[in-house]
């Protein structure tokens, strides 16, 4: 299951939150490329969630899409892995991989596997307390009625 983990940064003042998507063992696999506000953050983790799955991946990585793509772009000699979801909003690959990706047709496979998990994503806060609805979802204690979840 993968992990669209919104975390706050060291840095001072409103543009100081980073989205990240997780897999099952704690690797990440994107991760925003700007520090943004608190309200865009959550948008952007939604957005990855909801739109991310049916983006199509393009392998023109000069183009400037309106809408969601996946695509390869190429920095330092090394090919990441990129989600634009408009012009302002990026996801790259980790810089920190050992030898980044070099075969095209392998990092679309591990775009298309991506995608086919993106829409069971979880958003979650790290740590929880800084979501703003923890203090709500911790003090709720309304009996639930029929079948959770139904």
């Amino acid at each position: 299951m993968l992990i669209l983990e919104i975390r706050k940064a060291e840095t001072k003042g409103e543009l100081c939150w980073s989205v990240f998507l997780i897999d099952d063992e704690g690797n990440v696999i994107l991760q925003s490329t700007e520090l943004m506000a608190k309200g865009v953050a959550v948008s952007a983790a939604k957005s990855v969630k909801h739109e991310g799955y049916d983006a199509p991946f393009i392998k023109d990585a000069t183009a400037h899409p309106s809408k969601p793509v996946w695509r390869i772009v190429e920095k330092d000699g090394r090919l990441l892995i990129e989600l634009s979801l408009d012009n302002q909003i990026r996801f790259n690959s980790p810089g920190s991989q050992k030898d980044g990706l070099k075969d095209i047709d392998f990092i679309e496979d591990i775009i298309n596997h991506i995608k086919s998990d993106l829409h069971c994503a979880e958003i979650r806060w790290n740590p929880p307390e800084l979501n703003p609805a923890h203090d709500e979802k911790e003090s709720d204690r309304t009996p639930t009625k029929g079948h959770p979840g139904s």
